[in-house]
């Protein structure tokens, strides 16, 4: 469009304003609409437009004109004025006292009734012709139509009679445009629809006037578009919950971390994204978008449905993935645990816990830090889950506390039920000597000595790197209570030995030694 042609279509359109907002319309008002009427056409007929915005524009705004035509007749004298200019016949705006004339004669529902019988007698072929000529024309003027019934019933000029014929002719006419994709190829349907969107994107309609959002269906799935909503609706939905659950768990534990916050932050910004869908204003940003890569407006409910299944299959997939992520925190908290920084350890292990309360292994490593930080009771607090979830150390760990609390019998029981649990000899090497050492507390000597000899017997099968010094120092002592003091020499020096390769570890182990070393004159 050339600019001239746009600055005469935007004085034509201020000069319209003006008329409708002068509280006293003015016979000056009326000769600077028509004049600058007459400008536009003299210019549209040098540049002969091809511009579907430009009509759209034009045509409204001659709608509008024609609106005015009985308080103009009520104001000038149009006769007159053509006299003096010999307007053609064409100019159709210097004729607007006979359209005034002719409205009293033929009223508005009248008019709208013969507009929606002309839409239901229309020819495909017509249609096909110009698709654009036929939108901005003819299937608009069914709407403008209605637009002024409207304004009738508005102003309480429609009787209760013609407000039932005014409804029929509304069924009739939705009836009609659900009728379109029988009556058009599809290529064509497409076309009427995309002109009909856009006509309606530039006239900007009220929300009031239903009419000009009626939905053209394009295919037979446009009427499950209200099932894509509802859908849409319920998988942001969904999609929140997850981001309100993985955030928190990130949360917990002493807080995200570097990854947890990274996280955290690429949820939000996902769910921000999806979520604006579900607000009106947020909406309106999605099809703007939708519009500009140029998606059909019959699928954006289907993309939108599509969007919002992919958001939602990504949380759930990140949530699926919590139990891993749980993981690499607890190997973390490992290494922290072994290189001695105890308080970082916890942290790692609290924020695996966080992410998967399940984590059993998180739960028993914890509480290997928290007997190593004197905490006793949080300590027992974790073994307890960790045997709950079948951690067969778990009871070693936790019968140990025990026997440190001198509640033997607890202990032993703990032992009882954990030995057949035991992943391998050496776990059942370490339960059976603990169980020696509770037996030995109780003063159930034999006992003891038979679950010390095994653990002895059990330990010629392993690696030497995992032998104890406690089943010989408790053996030897276990002997001298049965009175056999001479045997007991033997293994107060497998004590001493051990010792040497070992090395002392707690103060049990150093009592031990000291005993030891008595018995056998080493002091």
């Amino acid at each position: 469009m050339s600019l001239p042609l746009r600055d005469a279509l935007d004085n034509y359109k201020t000069a319209c304003v003006e008329l409708n907002e002068a509280e006293q319309m003015l016979p000056e008002h009326i000769l600077e609409v028509l004049l600058t009427r007459d400008h536009l056409q003299y210019l549209l007929s040098k540049d002969n437009p091809n511009n579907t915005t430009l009509l759209i524009m034009l045509f409204r705004l001659d709608e509008q004109l024609k609106q005015y035509a009985q308080r103009i007749r009520n104001t000038v004298d149009l006769e007159q004025w053509r006299a003096s200019i010999h307007p053609q016949k064409e100019a159709w705006w210097w004729f607007l006292d006979e359209v005034a004339v002719a409205s009293k004669k033929e009223s508005a529902i009248a008019r709208y009734e013969a507009a929606v019988t002309s839409l239901e007698h229309i020819k495909p072929q017509k249609i096909q012709a110009d698709v654009e000529q036929w939108v901005v024309e003819d299937f608009s003027g069914v709407f403008n139509l209605r637009d002024v019934v409207q304004a009738e019933i508005d102003d309480g000029d429609v009787s209760p009679e013609n407000g039932a014929i005014v409804a029929s002719l509304d069924q009739r006419l939705r009836q009609r445009i659900e009728h379109f994709p029988q009556l058009l190829d599809s290529r064509t349907l497409v076309a009427v629809i995309d002109r009909f969107d856009e006509m309606r994107d530039v006239l900007k309609p009220s929300e009031q006037a239903w009419w000009w959002f009626l939905k053209i269906p394009a295919h037979w799935w446009d009427r499950y578009d209200s099932v894509w909503v509802v859908l849409t609706v319920f998988w942001l939905t969904g999609t929140f919950g997850l981001l309100t659950d993985i955030s928190t768990r990130f949360l917990g534990g002493g807080g995200p971390g570097t990854f947890g916050a990274i996280a955290i932050i690429f949820q939000s910004v996902l769910a921000l994204m999806g979520g604006g869908a579900v607000t009106q204003k947020g909406n309106s940003i999605v099809e703007r978008n939708l519009a500009r890569w140029r998606v059909p407006k019959r699928l954006w409910q289907e993309v939108k449905f599509a969007g919002a299944t992919v958001l939602l299959l990504t949380f759930v997939g990140f949530r699926l993935l919590l139990p891993g992520i749980s993981n690499v925190y607890v190997n973390r908290g490992s290494e922290n645990y072994v290189a001695g920084r105890l308080d970082s350890a916890e942290a790692q292990y609290l924020r695996a816990i966080s992410l998967n309360p399940d984590n059993i292994l998180a739960h028993y490593s914890l509480g290997a830090v928290y007997e190593r930080l004197g905490d006793e009771e949080g300590a027992r607090e974790k073994y307890k889950l960790a045997i709950a979830g079948g951690v067969d150390l778990a009871y070693k760990k936790l019968a140990k506390l025990e026997i440190l609390a001198q509640n033997y019998t607890i202990a032993s029981d703990l032992l009882l039920e954990g030995i057949p649990f035991a992943r391998d000899e050496v776990a059942e090497y370490e339960m059976l000597t603990n169980l020696g050492w509770a037996r030995f507390e109780l003063e159930r000597y034999k006992e003891a000595r038979e679950r010390l000899e095994t653990a002895i017997e059990l330990e010629q099968s392993l690696d030497q790197k995992y032998w104890l010094m406690a089943p010989h120092c408790l053996m030897a002592k276990t002997l001298e209570k049965l009175n056999e003091e001479q045997a007991a020499l033997k293994f107060w020096q497998n004590c001493i030995d051990v010792k040497h390769s070992r090395g002392v570890n707690n103060p049990e182990e150093d009592k031990w030694i000291y005993e030891a070393k008595q018995r056998l004159n080493l002091l």
